[in-house]
């Protein structure tokens, strides 16, 4: 049993289930650019190119032409319509980005599900298929088809005597920043040092009470890369501070700033 417009679907009980799975797909590739008579293969000497975009509503996919002020990176802009999700959505976006490619995905901050009053399941998921020379940040992050990171957050008040609210002490941002790629082997160790002063207060290295930070540097056996996670009872605007500080030195091979486009 469904609704006239097929977005509901009822369960054996005459209960509503979740909303038939909206999909979207975004495919990029690369071209060489000649560089008078000397070039070398490297990530500057390719021009990203869009070369599949389909959507259904409510999401869209953009993909500006000045967002990057790099011809090697491309961005792509993940959004909701009405800015969010109602309950009952099911969205799926597979992004595919070719050899030597660099595309940013973007979204609307944090997702927010809207009229949630009936119990029905949201979901939301991002799968990325990145070839070799590519970027890739996941909470789940495969190379050569084995995990070199994953982690999962799970907020539930059961099996204890306080509230959700009471259990988060406070606590305003979870934040989780996965850098991976050939390109994070020689700047790692400066992103981890840069994390370790951002979280001193002064020369005299009294950590900040209300933020906590830590950089993980992956299993070089199996990729180059680093992991960034932040816990901070000020606002989501200082989190996004505190990360475009630890990023410096990868905006200019993004073409741009992530944090404030």
């Amino acid at each position: 049993m469904s609704t006239e417009n097929g977005k509901y679907v009822a369960d054996d009980n005459g209960r509503l289930d979740k909303r038939k799975a909206v999909k979207g797909f975004a495919e990029f590739c690369c071209s060489p650019v000649q560089n008078k008579d000397t070039w070398q293969e490297s990530a500057e000497n390719y021009k990203v190119r869009n070369t599949k975009l389909e959507y259904t509503y409510p999401l869209k996919l953009l993909v500006p032409g000045c967002a990057s002020s790099i011809p090697s990176s491309q961005w792509l802009y993940v959004i909701t319509f009405g800015g969010g999700l109602v309950e009952g959505d099911n969205v799926s976006l597979d992004v595919k980005v070719g050899e030597h490619c660099t595309v940013v995905v973007t979204t609307q901050a944090s997702t927010k599900v809207y009229h949630s009053e009936e119990g029905l399941v949201t979901q939301q998921g991002l799968r990325g298929l990145v070839a070799d020379g590519g970027y890739k940040s996941h909470n789940r992050v495969f190379v050569d088809g084995k995990q070199v990171y994953g982690d999962s957050i799970f907020l539930s008040n059961e099996n204890s005597f306080l509230s959700l609210k009471e259990s988060m002490c406070g606590v305003m941002v979870l934040g989780t920043c996965v850098f991976i790629g050939p390109y994070f082997k020689e700047i790692k160790k400066k992103i981890k040092e840069r994390v370790s002063v951002l979280t001193k207060c002064n020369d005299m290295s009294v950590v900040k009470k209300d933020l906590m930070a830590f950089a993980s540097v992956l299993d070089p056996s199996l990729c180059d890369g680093i992991v960034v996670k932040l816990i901070t009872t000020q606002s989501t605007e200082e989190a996004y501070n505190f990360f475009r500080m630890v990023i410096q030195d990868v905006v200019p091979r993004l073409g741009g700033d992530p944090l404030v486009k």
